[in-house]
């Protein structure tokens, strides 16, 4: 799951699943306690963490009169499966009774604080939220359902899940009594519900209490509306969960389905929902079908919009990446190269994208051994991203220090030699290493500083150094070298293997650190596809 919280306008990010049955069924089923981890993932999971479903929305403080508790699921954020609920802002009214201006400022207090992510001070102020409007419109008020929803959404965002648990079934025993089970209120502390259930690794909880959101949200807006898209994502983190994968992937396509159904089959607005897909598919290591899914989209648009319209840029950025994935770098650049065509054939240059491709293209020669013409395209990235000053820390992120873009994974060393994630008795081991990387991309000058214990893994994690290729620093356009960068590798070893010879685990001679020495050498690397043709 997805734990980082980004920061973003008032918006209670990264949650949990979606909520489970009614609150009856759940007596037996709740987070008693500590969650357990979270596991169950696909075995071609890539590296981008899994996403989870999220409450939607932390709604206003009820006004006396209406009673204010809104029904709408708005949509999510972005096209990703993890919703980030928003959390609107307290507009000002006129205080019509005692307690309504303190709710405000507690209400508007638990906003600030989440967005600066400290949830647990946000319990505290949602709390009072809480609190004074019960004493305000009594204890079995709708208005009290909504707090409760937030109480509960901030309290599953700081780790708190048995009480996150017990304050959504509370909203929804509340709701059911006061307007039955099939209230659209539901949907909201349901998702809630389900979402905490994820965060806990409690699948099958999770998947109930997503099925049960989806079934009052068909009661309320028939079975093709788009809202039921949130619900259907939390389902979808369910199933991998529960190690379900085509029901994951059902939950994912037939989100396409009811778009095609309402939109039809070639309409060009069915873009962002293909996307979606897509990352799907790569993200749970399809990549053939997501690479289909590009192809669709880009051939549908450029139906509507002609092959030299700036919008097939993204599909073709999409063809690139399942490209990339799979070793076919030759492949990959000729997509981004068509990218780049069609962009420089824009009336309004967009630098910043420009800049973001030609620094892809650098990446794939760099992972080719093509350090020249890698530097070629960094360059000319360079000189795209100067163009705009809202641009300058684009730049920076890309250039100010050198950033591995291939080799050995680093996590290859997470134990040491004879250890897996199942072996008992293990202790943590460190190493700190400290290289240059010149200006053609390559690590030099790799030295020991600290080693616990000594000369365990040291050998190995200083040939996986030599081994990879960086991004190299840029000062003023050019590529420059960048000394004394420091690497620390934290891993887990047996005691008894200190003593042990270390061999290479995939019986491939090891070079000596640093031997990769000259263009001759880098020029005859290959990698997985083939090599990359000459940029024209």
């Amino acid at each position: 799951m997805r734990e980082g919280i980004p920061s973003c306008c008032h918006a209670l990010i990264a949650v949990i699943g979606l909520v489970a049955t009614a609150s009856a069924q759940q007596a037996d089923q709740s987070i008693d306690a500590p969650p357990p981890a979270v596991g169950g993932r696909p075995a071609a999971q890539p590296a981008e963490p899994a996403t989870t479903a999220t409450p939607t929305d932390i709604p206003q403080p009820p006004e006396p009169e209406p009673a204010a508790n809104p029904t709408d699921v708005p949509e999510p954020a972005d096209d990703e499966l993890a919703d980030r609920p928003i959390l609107p802002e307290a507009e000002p009214t006129e205080p019509t009774g005692e307690t309504l201006e303190p709710r405000l400022a507690a209400h508007q207090r638990m906003l600030d604080l989440a967005e600066e992510e400290r949830f647990d001070e946000a319990v505290g102020a949602a709390q009072q939220v809480v609190k004074l409007t019960e004493e305000e419109f009594g204890p079995d008020s709708l208005e009290l359902a909504s707090p409760i929803d937030n109480l509960a959404t901030v309290q599953m965002l700081n780790g708190d899940l048995v009480d996150a648990e017990g304050n959504y079934q509370r909203s929804i025993a509340l709701i059911e009594r006061r307007e039955g089970i099939l209230s659209k209120r539901l949907i909201n502390p349901y998702i809630g519900l389900g979402a905490t259930y994820n965060r806990a690794g409690l699948y099958d909880q999770a998947q109930e209490s997503f099925s049960q959101a989806l079934r009052v949200n068909h009661v309320n807006e028939g079975f093709y509306n788009e809202d039921q898209f949130k619900i259907r994502d939390g389902l979808t983190e369910s199933y991998i969960g529960l190690q379900e994968y085509d029901d994951a992937n059902f939950q994912q396509e037939i989100q396409v389905d009811i778009q095609k159904r309402k939109l039809g089959e070639d309409n060009p607005e069915l873009a962002p929902g293909m996307y979606k897909l897509a990352r799907w598919y790569e993200r749970t290591g399809q990549v053939d079908l997501a690479r289909a899914i590009y192809q669709s989209t880009q051939r549908m648009l450029r139906k509507a919009y002609g092959k030299e319209d700036a919008v097939l840029v993204d599909a073709l950025e999409g063809i690139a990446g399942t490209y990339e994935r799979q070793g076919l770098l030759a492949e990959s650049a000729r997509a981004l190269k068509n990218a780049m065509k069609i962009l420089d054939n824009a009336e309004e240059p967009d630098h910043a994208r420009r800049g973001d491709i030609l620094v892809r293209l650098g990446d794939l020669y760099t992972g080719d051994a093509k350090t020249d013409t890698a530097r070629a395209y960094y360059e000319d990235a360079w000189q795209e991203l100067s163009v705009r000053e809202a641009d300058l820390d684009k730049r920076d992120d890309y250039f100010a220090q050198p950033e591995r873009i291939a080799g050995v994974s680093y996590r290859a060393m997470r134990f040491g030699p004879g250890v897996s994630a199942e072996s008992e008795d293990l202790r943590d081991g460190s190493l700190l290493l400290r290289f240059d990387v010149d200006e053609r991309g390559r690590a030099r000058d790799i030295t020991v500083i600290e080693s616990d214990p000594e000369g365990l893994i040291d050998s190995r994690m200083m040939n996986i150094v030599a081994r990879s290729w960086f991004r190299p620093r840029m000062e003023d356009g050019q590529a420059v070298t960048t000394e004394g960068i420091l690497l620390r590798h934290d891993y887990r070893y047996r005691p008894s293997a200190k003593t042990a010879t270390v061999s290479d685990s995939a019986g491939e001679p090891l070079e000596q650190p640093g031997s990769i020495s000259n263009d001759a050498q880098d020029k005859n690397q290959e990698r997985n596809g083939g090599r990359l043709e000459r940029p024209e």
